[in-house]
This record gives C-alpha cells, structure tokens and sequence, in this order.
C-alpha cells in the first residue's frame, strides 16, 4: 500500500501545473465591474423600481443584478468599449484610490449589518 501511495504522489507531483506568473494570483477587472461601479446611482433607482424590497434586505441582490444587466444591455458599443478600455487600464495601472475607498467602505458597511 505505501508503494502505491509513493506512486500516486509521485505521478501527481510530476503533472501538477506550478503557477509561475504572479498575474495568475490577482482577480482581473472586467468591464462589468467598471460599469457597475461608474453607474451604481442609475442602477439603485432601476432596482427600487424592479422591486419593493428595501436596500440591504436579503432579496434585494439578486434585483439589484437584474438592474445591472438591464442596464448593460442599453449600451452602445462605443460606450461599452470605454468601459472594456477603462477595466484595461484599471488592470494594468490599478484601480483609481476614490473607487477602492468606495468598495471598502461598501465592504465595511456590509460586515457590520
């Protein structure tokens, strides 16, 4: 039996796949992700018409996606390549310092409901 572990360890080891490119680790910024963000008004009075349910109430998230998508389809495709632009730039100089106060302070709020 420990030979066949031995082995089985072996032969995984020898194909496992090494993360050699530390772009690898990081999350990527897509356009959609920049779109909610440059649009979050517009979408929270698309939600509160998609739905009676209060802010920060357990169904409102799943409204709240609906709005984004609704609104994402109106786009035209200049606008829609601004933004695939803006999440280019985004991933390779960083994210703008107001945004990542934003998301924090949105990640605060929330682990502390």
């Amino acid at each position: 039996m420990k030979k066949l572990q031995n082995f089985v360890r072996n032969w995984l080891n020898n194909r496992s796949q090494e993360l050699t490119d530390e772009e690898e680790y990081f999350q990527k910024t897509n356009w959609f992700t920049v779109f909610t963000s440059e649009n979050e008004d517009q979408i929270k009075e698309e939600t509160q018409k998609l739905t009676e349910v209060a802010p920060g109430s357990p169904g409102h998230v799943q409204y709240w996606r609906k709005a984004a998508l609704a609104l994402s389809k109106t786009l035209s495709d200049t606008k829609w390549q601004t933004y695939v632009d803006m999440a280019v730039e985004w991933n390779t100089k960083g994210v703008p310092k107001d945004v990542q106060i934003k998301w924090v302070n949105i990640i605060f709020v929330v682990r502390l409901l």
